[in-house]
């Protein structure tokens, strides 16, 4: 979340270290390690607004410990993530973690230079279910739907948790559907690059054992990254109904996003559009003023605000607000914004909001406006992330290793100003189907498509 609240740029990075340019397979001493996990400590303590928000210090403290005394003998880059990133679900914030840096950029290299990933896109559930939805990349496969029972001799159950100890995000169900979308990613990072992988499948009820090569294929979200019509569709529906989805708030060229929505209204002023889905499912977040000027020109019908309070750590001092680098501030936030209620493109029919396992950092600010200010239904799955969030991102690189660790300078507090529920909670619960995606859709539209 790049927040309009506190600077246009709120996403500022430090230089990133020449360390984190070599080979895969340098090798760091134990020392070096220490040091980086150091600073990783230093990191939560003196630049996090508050760390206790998404953690009790204790239980930190407590895997720092284990996490340090596994730094006992040299590690390459990746295996030293491979230890630090046990840190994640215990920071229990997906803007706040062990990460690598340019993460889709360095994906994207692998493949250029020939890499490959496994050769599937899958569903992770929390409990250790693996699934496969299709080939990577989207593809049709005739294994979707199959159970993977295991991959490379190793218990898919077993495969799945070793990869959710390392995933970020506030709960199980959020990282479960984190690692759904990047499964070839963290696999990729825990077990290393392969080119071909033995997979047992449960298929129909029959057992069955593939050797497949790994695939090439761009996967699906990282082509949801640059590809402008996969991000964000308008669809006409039966019964003068709609849905509007955008899967991302971080945009390159805000001009042509703000088009495509006005584009849309534009439709659904012309075509008599009763009933309005806008889908977020797969929203991981990004700049506020991209629906603030895209999406509720055409949806306020009231004043509104994003927040109504912040905790933020001061970067710069401000000697005229008495501020001093390093403080931690906390405030309410009084900003209110108007509606335009002489915009002819405004909507006055049924809207929903449409929320997943991906709906995360601005696009929840974007679910707790339409939510409190009863702009619209909102419609999904709940108890996946906080209704107050963290923001502002920030990124510090160990001094060795060159991973990356993300913070957030600021926490946002809902409109509402209450602290309960924690998480956010949709008006009506539908599950997501991957495997049938239009499901929710058709069950949110006043009648049955033919």
């Amino acid at each position: 979340m790049r927040s309009a609240f506190l600077c246009a740029a709120a996403a500022s990075l430090f230089l990133l270290p020449a360390s984190a340019q070599a080979s895969s397979d340098t090798l760091y001493s134990p020392a070096q390690l220490q040091q980086d996990l150091a600073v990783i400590g230093k990191t939560m303590k003196d630049s996090h607004p508050n760390i206790a928000f998404t953690v009790a210090p204790a239980a930190l403290d407590a895997t720092m410990k284990k996490v340090s005394q596994q730094l006992d003998h040299p590690m390459t880059r990746d295996e030293a993530w491979r230890v630090f990133a046990t840190l994640n679900p215990v920071l229990a914030d997906a803007h706040t973690g062990i990460f690598y840096p340019s993460w889709g950029k360095e994906a994207k290299a692998h493949l250029a230079q020939g890499g490959r990933f496994f050769p599937y896109e899958v569903v992770a559930t929390a409990d250790g279910k693996l699934t496969i939805l299709s080939a990577l990349g989207g593809g049709k496969t005739p294994l979707t739907g199959a159970n993977i029972i295991s991959i490379n001799g190793m218990n898919a159950q077993t495969v799945v948790k070793t990869l959710l100890d390392r995933v970020h995000g506030e709960t199980p169900g959020f990282r479960a559907g984190l690692l759904s979308r990047r499964f070839w990613f963290f696999d990729w990072k825990m077990f290393g690059s392969k080119d071909a992988y033995d997979i047992v499948l449960d298929a129909h009820g029959k057992h069955q054992s593939l050797h497949v090569q790994g695939s090439t294929a761009v996967p699906v979200q990282l082509a949801g990254r640059t590809n402008f019509d996969q991000a964000f569709r308008f669809e006409l529906l039966p019964c003068r109904a709609a849905v509007l989805t955008i899967s991302t708030f971080d945009w390159p060229d805000k001009k042509k996003f703000l088009a495509f929505t006005h584009d849309a209204f534009a439709q659904i002023k012309a075509k008599g559009v009763k009933t309005l889905i806008i889908d977020i499912r797969q929203n991981e977040g990004g700049d506020d003023d991209m629906w603030m000027e895209g999406v509720m020109p055409y949806i306020a019908t009231s004043t509104y605000r994003w927040a109504s309070g912040y905790t933020k750590r001061v970067m710069e001092a401000d000697p005229s607000k008495g501020e001093a680098a390093g403080d931690v501030v906390s405030a309410s936030l009084d900003r209110w914004l108007k509606p335009d209620p002489a915009n002819p493109l405004h909507f006055s029919g049924k809207t929903t909001v449409l929320i997943g396992k991906a709906t995360y950092s601005s696009a929840i600010l974007f679910t707790n406006v339409m939510q409190y200010f009863g702009f619209a239904t909102i419609a999904g799955e709940g108890h996946l992330a906080r209704a107050d969030q963290t923001g502002g991102t920030r990124d510090t690189y160990l001094p060795n290793t060159g991973l990356d660790v993300g913070w957030p300078r600021f926490i946002l507090y809902r409109p509402s100003g209450e602290r309960t529920p924690e998480f956010v909670e949709p008006d009506i619960t539908i599950l997501h189907d991957p495997f049938h995606p239009h499901a929710a859709i058709e069950r949110l539209t006043p009648c049955k498509r033919h």
